[in-house]
Order: structure tokens, then sequence, then C-alpha cells
């Protein structure tokens, strides 16, 4: 290949390349969009949208949003379930409380091993290699298992909501996805005598979680 039809390669190659991170640019993940307002679509850009509800929004490129967009979907959602009749309410309860304590149960699974690691690795005190490595052996541990345990609660979420809606009636629980949020940043992070700090308060933060999640579920009916 001659020098002029490698240099026509790499050209292509490298629009490819800039509209590629050009594209991951405009488009953001889920979370990184923060919603303030329904009149602009935070997935493209544009004001071509539609509005089936207050603080809603439907944009041309497929993408739902909108700050109301939660109340909305809850609103539907709870809509369908009166609808239901007595037998498929008794099949979606069942579902939906099996699915529960399954993601419960995973997540206490990964926090009870988080915080036997932590509590093994506090104990350390680095005063040589062997000991500072083994430390941070237990303590990067603990930066596995804590989003384990977080993306189980999460899943949790929306089950343990339709099992106490179904059961007592409720509103959304949506609070308990920002209570998962916390000091994760910097307890995956940070290094040295505030690690310890770090992943003690997001230990605290997820095993908080996790207990008030059992507790809205409750045992199983017999």
């Amino acid at each position: 290949m001659d020098m002029i039809a490698i240099g026509v390669v790499a050209a292509l190659v490298l629009i490819v390349v800039l509209a590629a991170v050009g594209l991951r640019q405009r488009v953001p993940s889920l979370e990184q969009i923060t919603e303030t307002d329904a009149s602009t679509c935070a997935a493209c850009g544009s004001k071509d949208v539609t509005h089936p509800a207050e603080g809603v929004y439907v944009c041309r490129c497929g993408f739902r949003g909108g700050p109301g967009l939660g109340a909305y979907a809850w609103k539907l959602e709870t809509e369908r379930l009166a609808a239901l009749g007595e037998a498929d309410r008794a099949a979606l309860l069942a579902r939906a409380r099996a699915d529960a304590e399954l993601q419960l149960g995973a997540a206490r699974g990964d926090y009870e091993m988080a915080e036997r690691a932590f509590r093994a690795g506090e104990q350390i005190v680095p005063i040589g290699r062997g000991e500072a490595m083994r430390k941070t052996e237990l303590y990067e541990q603990v930066r596995e298992l804590l989003p384990s345990a977080e993306r189980h609660l999460t899943d949790a979420i929306a089950s343990v909501e339709k099992v106490r809606h179904l059961e007592r009636g409720g509103g959304r629980m949506n609070e308990w996805y920002e209570r998962l949020k916390g000091s994760r940043e910097t307890a995956l992070t940070v290094t040295g005598m505030q690690a310890t700090a770090a992943l003690r308060e997001q230990l605290r933060e997820v095993g908080s979680v996790l207990a008030g999640l059992e507790r809205e579920l409750g045992p199983s009916p017999r």
C-alpha cells in the first residue's frame, strides 16, 4: 500500500474515532443525566418532545424523561395493579416477594462478607510490608463487595415497593435509591488513613438500607 493510500485510511479511521467520541459526549449515561425541566431531551438535546403528563416528556429519539417521570410511572403502575383480578394480583404479589427476598438475600451475603473483611483489616496495624499488603487486600475485598450489595439492593427496591403497595398500600420508595449514594465515591477511591473511615461509613449506609428494606418487606405470610 503506497503512502497516499495509507494516509487516506488513517484519515478515515480518525474521522470514525472522532465521530464515536462526539456521540458519546452528546448522549450521556443515565447516571450523568440530571433533569430540571421537561422542555429539552437530556439524551440528545432536542426540543422536539411531547408531554404525556406534567413534567414528563417523550423525545423523538425514544428517550423518556423529565422531573415528573418517576411519579408518572408510579401512577401508571398503581392503575395497572388496581385493574388486576384477585388471582393475578396474588400471583404478582408472590413473584414480587420472591424476587425481593432473592435480591435482599444476595445483598446480605455480600454485605456480611464485606463487613467481615473490613473488621479483619481494621484490626491490622500496618507496621510492616506484609501487614500493609494484607490490610490493603482486605479493603479491596470490601470495595468489590459493596457495589455488588448495592446493585442487589437497587434491584430489590422496586420489588419491595410493589409488595408493600399490594399488601398494605403505600407510596413510592424512590428515596431509598438516594440513600444508597452516600459516600460511595469516596469509599471506593480513597487510600491510606482515610480509607478506614470512608469504608466504615459506606458499610453503615449499606447496612442501614438493607435492614430498612428487610423491615419494609416483612416476613412471608404463612
